[in-house]
């Protein structure tokens, strides 16, 4: 998992508290639902394990991953200051906190593409 032995600063998303999803998070939410096509009003984000629902691929994810920063480094400063643990807009720092999201919070990665079998 090459983009996970990257991460600077694996602390650069705060964490999500289920009771606060926040408008800010909507976004990020139906833009992980739609890359897989799962039914975005159907989850409930506010239980346990909600991100281990649904599968995608390493592609998927890189997709979502390179959205993520691309959408937090264009996103106003109050949505930063929201999602993240510094209100920083490089997109160094923007690319980081979508890898440390997509590790956190990110669909479960498709077994065999892992093992190399797809």
């Amino acid at each position: 998992m090459e983009y996970e032995e990257d991460i600077e600063n694996y602390e650069d998303i705060k964490p999500i508290y289920y009771k606060d999803l926040g408008e800010e998070l909507k976004p990020i939410l139906k833009k992980m639902c739609l890359m897989v096509k799962a039914p975005y009003t159907k989850i409930n984000f506010s239980s346990y394990g909600w991100f281990r629902l649904h599968n995608w691929t390493r592609d998927q994810q890189n997709e979502f991953r390179d959205w993520l920063a691309d959408y937090l480094y264009k996103a106003p400063a109050k949505v930063r200051k929201k999602l993240l643990r510094h209100n920083l807009k490089t997109k160094k720092y923007c690319l980081d906190a979508a890898k440390s999201f997509v590790l956190s919070y990110g669909w479960v990665t498709n077994d065999e593409e892992i093992k190399g079998v797809r």
